[in-house]
């Protein structure tokens, strides 16, 4: 981050940095970036998600446009972040080793100061644009994707879309869904003294998650136009287990009756969550005496509807022209193209932002000090 803020970025990233809006929380977020935005001359609209919860909507407009016209171009953003988790200082940005520190700096803060700045400059430009330009700043992304999925409620419309989501300002043109699920397994509670009497759940469950480990995911190839491209990372990308939470037993003395194991199985397209499910529900069947059961399941999802839907795998058509257009412009200007398959559908789409996360992966792994064990996040935003 050198040189000066010509365009207020820095400032009003900090500015949104400084304002906590923790998933189910972004009220006081929302209600500045309404103010802001309507200030710069744009077309604000506020609407609850959930109660108490908006999403905010700014569109710059061509004179006579009405309010049902679809939009040309809508830029994505999300206004939530996760906890600070004992973070020092979470909400006080500061910039150091040319970046900007903060709770949301990257995810997603960055991109949404971005995009926003960008409409703000444009309308305060004097300019006018041929057909409506606008910005989606959503609630819950950190969780339930309640947000995203009040747009579609609502009816808008867009033609193209660009999501701000990190990326280190290579193109993102889409991304693995998501399917958190849960097994439980059964067994019978005895004294360790007399563990022939009971039944161990937590041994079954071990056993078990092994073979759910080995089971096959699939493997997407990129089209052809994509991989191609000068510098893509991979050219397919396939789906992943990762077994993160394992809960079971009362006391280490104690046969226990009961494990739960809890899965992140991400997809691409192609899969979906009740193939999964019936891989999942074939493999307790054919072991003789087990007792257990599959469903989905995530912590922190309670919403019927995102429990059923799950967050489905995407990936940007290979005749995307805007896809096309930011591969090409960043390929010759020595940016990398990527390959990330992401959640969000519009008309013609691609994901681009500023910040990346791979400085996460290393903040991680050296554990700093104060830290908890679970959710560290040295995320930073590098604006361009």
């Amino acid at each position: 981050m050198t040189g000066s803020d010509e365009f207020g970025v820095i400032e009003l990233a900090s500015t949104l940095v400084s304002i906590p809006s923790i998933t189910g929380h972004e009220g006081d977020l929302a209600a500045f970036l309404a103010r802001w935005l309507t200030a710069a001359g744009l077309r604000v609209t506020r609407r609850d998600a959930a109660p108490g919860r908006p999403n905010v909507r700014a569109v710059w407009t061509p004179p006579g446009s009405g309010a049902d016209e679809p939009i040309e171009l809508l830029f994505h953003a999300h206004m939530d972040t996760v906890a600070a988790f004992g973070q020092p200082d979470a909400f006080r940005p500061r910039t150091a080793d040319g970046a900007l520190w903060g709770r949301g700096a990257v995810d997603q803060k960055g991109g949404l100061a971005a995009a926003a700045a960008a409409l703000g400059m444009a309308a305060r430009g004097g300019k006018v644009p041929r057909r409506p330009v606008g910005l989606a700043a959503v609630i819950d992304e950190e969780s339930e994707h309640r947000g995203s999925m009040a747009l579609v409620a609502d009816g808008l419309k867009a033609r193209r879309g660009i999501v701000t989501e990190p990326s280190g300002l290579r193109v993102v043109i889409g991304c693995k869904g998501t399917m958190p699920f849960r097994v439980r397994v059964h067994g019978r509670a005895a004294h360790a003294a007399r563990p022939w009497l009971g039944e161990n759940a937590v041994e079954h469950a071990m056993a078990l998650a092994q073979r759910i480990l080995k089971l096959p995911c699939a493997l997407v190839e990129l089209p052809a136009a994509y991989a191609a491209r000068p510098r893509l990372e991979k050219s397919r990308i396939g789906g992943t287990f990762n077994l993160g939470l394992i809960q079971g037993g009362v006391a280490y003395n104690i046969v226990p009756d009961q494990c739960e194991l809890w899965f992140d199985r991400r997809t691409v397209p192609g899969e979906t969550q009740e193939g999964i499910l019936q891989q999942v529900r074939a493999l307790i069947a054919a072991t003789p005496d087990l007792r257990a059961e599959v469903d989905i399941a995530r912590p922190d999802w309670h919403w019927d509807r995102i429990q059923q839907r799950g967050l489905k795998p995407t990936l940007v058509p290979a005749d995307s022209g805007l896809a096309a257009y930011e591969i090409s412009n960043h390929a010759a200007s020595g940016a990398e193209s990527r390959h990330n398959l992401t959640y969000w559908r519009y008309g013609d789409y691609a994901g681009i932002g500023p910040g990346a996360l791979r400085p996460v992966q290393r903040f991680l792994r050296r554990r700093p000090a104060g830290l908890p064990a679970r959710h560290r996040d040295g995320r930073r935003h590098r604006p361009a």
